[in-house]
C-alpha cells in the first residue's frame, strides 16, 4: 500500500478515497473506463420541493457535466442575489474545484 498510496498516514479520510480512486484508475484504466461508463448509466437530475418556495436540486452526472452546470447555476444564483444580503452557498464539492 506504500508504494500506492505514500501519503496514506497524513491523509485524512477524504484525501485518502481521493488518492485510492486515482490510485486504482491508474493501475487499471480499462477497468476504470469501464465502470465510469457504468455509473454514466446511473445519472439523474431530482427536484425535491422544500418549505417556503424553496427546493432542492440533485444532480448524479459525470464530474465534468455537474461541474458545468454548478458554475453556472452559481452565476445565477451571485446576478440573482439580493442587494445588501449575499447568496448562500454551500461548501462545493470536490467535483466543482477539480476540472
Amino acid at each position: 500500500m506504500v508504494a500506492v498510496l505514500p501519503d496514506a498516514k497524513e491523509q485524512n479520510t477524504s484525501e485518502l478515497a481521493r488518492a485510492a480512486r486515482k490510485a486504482i484508475a491508474r493501475l487499471d484504466p480499462d477497468g476504470a473506463q469501464a465502470r465510469h461508463e457504468d455509473r454514466r448509466a446511473d445519472r439523474r437530475v431530482v427536484l425535491y420541493p422544500m418549505g417556503d418556495a424553496m427546493a432542492e436540486l440533485r444532480v448524479y452526472l459525470p464530474a465534468a457535466d455537474a461541474t458545468r452546470i454548478y458554475r453556472t447555476l452559481d452565476c445565477y444564483a451571485h446576478a440573482a442575489a439580493t442587494p445588501g444580503r449575499r447568496a448562500h452557498h454551500g461548501p462545493k464539492s470536490r467535483s466543482a474545484n477539480h476540472t
